[in-house]
């Protein structure tokens, strides 16, 4: 239910109320949970675990200062150029695998922090907020693969995620000092796949990885130059190389695909 409280401020015999609706925030992430408990552990996993906190993060970003913005922002425009700093939990499944004959690790989690920097620009025409963004961010992203019926792994297969960065149109629309949005575009990073016990000549080194990146996410303004937003990207950046195993298996390959859940502050000139 709605919660309206109306405060009555006294201000060069000018009264001013001001309404707050307070949104039910608890009650959804409650019914999210006995969503999630209905197909099996779902909600007990790192996914659910995201997405859940990301509820959280939105509904506060939504209704926090709701009654009270700061009156300097007055109707804000979202037009003009941004830096801010980043940062959040990345999460996802690898798999070892070759491309000819078929033999696999099976996928495995793959999980860690990441932060960097963003720049970026937005033009504000009507509601409809038109931008484009570039990140980049270092990464803690990984996870290890163990032994499989076509597989060996002694004692593990790892993938690593070391950098990434993404270049991304932006589309939101404009609720006062409210920016829901969708992005999307190309990402690059480096990743790696190897097998540590099964010694050097295993491991083919760091790849360079293209791919795409999707989302969406809230930004709020809290001053004319202050913002903040949650974020969630999903990325696939295919497959880094491992080694060519030859006898008809072919070059091995480590996927490098994860999902992020990310908080920002940006700063606007």
């Amino acid at each position: 239910h709605d919660v309206c409280a109306v405060t009555l401020r006294r201000q060069d015999h000018v009264c001013t109320c001001m309404c707050r609706a307070v949104l039910p925030f608890n009650s959804l992430v409650t019914l999210f949970l006995n969503i999630g408990s209905l197909s099996g552990e779902f909600a007990m996993n790192k996914f659910g675990k995201a997405l859940v906190g990301l509820f959280i993060l939105v509904g506060a970003a939504n209704t926090s200062q709701a009654a009270d913005v700061n009156s300097d922002i007055g109707n804000y425009d979202w037009s003009g150029v941004y830096v801010g700093l980043q940062g959040g939990y990345g999460f996802g499944q690898s798999e070892h695998y070759t491309t000819l004959t078929p033999a696999s690790t099976g996928t495995f989690d793959i999980d860690g922090m990441t932060g960097g920097a963003t720049v970026g620009a937005n033009l504000q025409a009507n509601n409809f907020v038109f931008g484009l963004e570039g990140d980049v961010s270092v990464s803690d992203i990984n996870g290890t693969g163990h032994t499989s019926a076509s597989w060996t792994c002694t004692p593990g297969c790892e993938t690593h995620l070391y950098w990434w960065g993404t270049a991304r149109a932006r589309l939101g629309i404009s609720f006062e000092h409210t920016l829901p949005y969708i992005t999307g575009g190309v990402a690059v990073g480096e990743g790696e796949g190897k097998i540590p016990g099964a010694g050097a000549g295993y491991n083919a080194g760091k790849d360079t990885l293209v791919g795409w990146t999707a989302g969406g996410g809230i930004e709020r303004a809290f001053t004319p130059n202050l913002s903040g937003k949650v974020e969630y990207l999903y990325t696939d950046l295919g497959a880094a190389d491992l080694i060519d195993f030859g006898g008809g298996f072919g070059r091995g390959k480590a996927d490098v695909n994860f999902s992020t859940v990310r908080v920002g502050l940006n700063w606007k000139f």
